[in-house]
């Protein structure tokens, strides 16, 4: 199984997805009356018809900015949002009574334009975007609820999984769509060009212990030019990476289920941060890891100063449209591998799945039209274009046949078979806080200002007063 393809081949999933957006694309420019399935059909029913001469509904859809350059739709859809402008256009030619004004918006201020719109009474009717975040608008009870819309035999249509991720205090606050579960990857041809690549795990294994892990690292770092791994401790974007170095040792963040606390501070988390802090030490992370931006990894990569990362398979499409913008100077050959973990114990994958929510309506065709319009959005096919150009899980099982054929998409759901999912408590009420809370402990250790075991104590103290103020 050869899971190290150069980003610079289109994934044979990708092209086989042409013949679906070139049509797509013919429908948002001529119509298509048999597009959709009719409302109390199949999933995605459109909204009623306008009554007694009422006005257009007009319909706000904000997006995360992760589809663009699709396969055989690359000049349709150079930016984000392209795609989902023409799956709006699609939409309105079959409902002409909506109108829908389509933003994506920028990740850096996705979370405060919307927490802006929602203080000014003005949220978007439709959002697409992480469960980190829904679960907190959830939680706020500003969502409306789609469990007696999703039908039973719809319902069938759905890994369990991520309805259960979804259902926060008894109500489905949205429908989850795809999910990427994280990992690490590397570029095998900066072990190759040094000689080492026998250093790296077996493509068709990835698993490594830390031993391992670290003599990987020491053979191809070089002094002030290349930093192995690409760590970051400046904001919350890069929790997840370092968070994988405590699983392998057998820490976690919550245990079984309880998000009235964080477990992360014993003794075995308190060597997963040592870990860290010994790779900062040996210079095999960046020395601006405490201040960096997580947008800087991409631009180390392509100058071939780091080698080894967290990410998710997303990372073949970002490498390819980075490529083709001529922002990689060095040759990268992508291999996907697992965290590292001690003897004996497994890393588990942390999933992070997004969705369509809808925000609470005071005018009843509003709300129908947005609710169907959601739906619309989760169909099968559309699940299956996105998915497999942006290389990411899609959360009905109907779509999960052409990805299959994929030997990373394999590799990755046996990975999360065997070792597990990291509980990240995405649907915990003070997940956000909680997350950021951990930013200064953390770069307080990897600076040397703090032991491991004094910065672990200090956030426990710190994330348990934000745990339990959350109840009142």
């Amino acid at each position: 199984m050869d899971r190290t393809q150069s980003p610079t081949m289109r994934s044979p999933l990708a092209v086989s997805a042409c013949c679906l957006l070139v049509a797509l694309a013919l429908a948002a420019g001529c119509g298509n009356s048999n597009s959709s399935p009719e409302p109390g059909g199949a999933p995605g029913g459109g909204p009623p018809q306008s009554a007694g001469g009422a006005g257009k509904i007009r319909l706000t859809y904000w997006v995360t900015p992760e589809v663009k350059d699709l396969a055989g739709m690359e000049a349709q859809t150079p930016e984000f949002g392209d795609y989902e402008k023409i799956q709006a256009a699609e939409y309105t030619k079959d409902h002409p009574e909506v109108e829908i004004e389509v933003q994506a918006l920028a990740s850096e201020e996705l979370t405060k334009k919307v927490t802006t719109a929602i203080a000014s009474g003005s949220p978007p009717d439709v959002l697409k975007d992480y469960l980190g975040r829904t679960s907190g608008y959830a939680h706020q009870d500003l969502l409306e609820d789609f469990t007696s819309v999703v039908s039973a035999a719809d319902r069938k249509d759905y890994d369990p999984f991520y309805l259960e991720q979804y259902t926060i205090n008894g109500k489905l606050h949205g429908l989850p769509t795809y999910a990427w579960l994280a990992h690490m990857a590397v570029n095998r041809a900066i072990w190759e060009a040094a000689g080492k690549a026998d250093l790296l795990p077996k493509e068709a294994d990835g698993s490594w212990t830390y031993d391992q892990f670290l003599t990987a690292l020491r053979a191809v770092a070089r002094k002030d030019s290349l930093w192995p791994f690409w760590a970051q401790f400046a904001s919350e974007q890069g929790d997840y990476g370092n968070l994988a170095f405590f699983w392998g040792h057998g820490a976690f963040l919550y245990t079984g289920g309880d998000y009235s606390k964080i477990t992360l501070n014993t003794p075995a988390g308190v060597k997963g941060l040592d870990f860290l802090v010994q790779m900062a030490r040996e210079g095999l992370i960046p020395p601006g890891a405490t201040t960096m931006a997580s947008s800087e990894l991409e631009n180390m990569v392509g100058k071939g100063q780091t080698a080894a990362w967290g990410d998710s398979l997303y990372v073949f499409h970002r490498i390819e449209i980075a490529q083709k913008e001529k922002r990689i100077q060095v040759p990268v050959k992508l291999q996907i591998v697992q965290y590292p973990h001690a003897p004996g114990l497994k890393s588990p994958l942390p999933v992070g799945p997004t969705g369509f929510v809808v925000f609470k309506q005071k005018d009843a065709r509003r709300r129908d039209a947005a609710i169907a319009f959601a739906q619309w959005l989760n169909q099968t096919k559309f699940q299956e274009v996105t998915c497999q150009n942006i290389r990411e899980y899609p959360t009905r099982l109907s779509a999960r046949p052409k990805l299959e054929k994929d030997p990373n998409f394999r590799l990755v759901q046996k990975w999360a078979q065997e070792n597990g999912k990291a509980d990240l408590g995405l649907t915990a009420s003070g997940y956000y806080k909680v997350r950021v809370a951990a930013i200064p402990h953390f770069q307080a250790a990897i600076l040397g200002q703090k032991t491991a075991a004094q910065a672990l104590a200090d956030y426990e103290k710190e994330a348990n007063q934000i745990l339990a103020d959350q109840k009142h």
